[in-house]
């Protein structure tokens, strides 16, 4: 492969990751864990989603050290909470934003 295809396959995998965490932190994943460790179904029912949709979302966030999975169970790891708050203070913060730059009728 060239470099010109590494780069654009390293685009796209930061833009899966930071989708994967976006989706984790507007379904409360982060927040229906808390300390503890669930289940995908357990955590579906709690959060109101798809299990097998919201499992293939905990696989991925396992994927990229976000979560720990041990046993079907899924839990943060100590050292990702900073990681989680802050992200979920970014989030919050674009979210907030006047993002009507970011819209089409502007361009």
């Amino acid at each position: 492969m060239s470099s010109g295809i590494n780069s654009l396959l390293d685009i796209a995998a930061a833009h899966w990751g930071s989708a994967t965490l976006n989706a984790a932190v507007e379904l409360g994943v982060f927040d229906a864990l808390g300390t503890g460790e669930a289940g995908a179904g357990d955590l579906a029912r709690e959060i109101d989603c798809s299990p097998p949709h919201l499992e293939a979302l905990l696989d991925a966030l396992s994927g990229l050290s976000i979560l720990e999975k041990r046993g079907g169970r899924y839990s943060i790891p100590d050292q990702n909470r900073p990681v989680e708050q802050t992200a979920k203070m970014q989030l919050t913060t674009v979210n907030a934003s006047d993002s009507t730059h970011f819209q089409p009728e502007s361009i």
